[in-house]
C-alpha cells in the first residue's frame, strides 16, 4: 500500500511538472507572440516615419531649388541691367569715361609697387 501511494505521488508529480512545463511554454509563446507584434509595429511606424521625412525632404529640395532658379535669374538680371547702364555711360560721355580709367589705372599702379 506504501508503495503504490509513493508511486502515485510521484506520477501526480510528473503531471504537475508537465502542466507546469506547458504553462510556462504557453507563456514563452504569449510573450514571443506579443514581441512579435511590437516589433512590427515598430517596423511600421519607422518605415511611415522615413516615408514622411523622405517627402519633407523632396519638397525640401524642391523650394530649395526654386529659390535658387529666382536668385540665378535676378543675379541675370541685375547683371544684364549694369552692363547696359555701363555701355549707355560710356556711350554718352566717352571723354569722361577714358579720365575715370586712366586715372584708376594710375591709382592701381602706385597701390600694385
Amino acid at each position: 500500500m506504501g508503495t503504490s501511494t509513493t508511486a502515485n505521488n510521484w506520477g501526480n508529480g510528473t503531471d504537475n511538472r508537465q502542466g507546469s512545463m506547458d504553462s510556462m511554454s504557453d507563456t514563452a509563446s504569449d510573450a514571443a507572440d506579443k514581441v512579435r507584434d511590437t516589433v512590427d509595429r515598430v517596423a511600421d511606424n519607422a518605415a511611415d516615419a522615413a516615408g514622411r521625412l523622405g517627402d519633407r525632404a523632396q519638397e525640401a529640395v524642391d523650394q530649395l531649388s526654386d529659390t535658387a532658379s529666382q536668385y540665378a535669374s535676378r543675379f541675370t538680371e541685375t547683371r544684364d541691367q549694369i552692363l547696359e547702364d555701363a555701355r549707355d555711360y560710356i556711350t554718352a560721355y566717352p571723354l569722361r569715361t577714358i579720365g575715370i580709367a586712366a586715372f584708376t589705372g594710375f591709382v592701381l599702379g602706385r597701390m600694385m609697387r
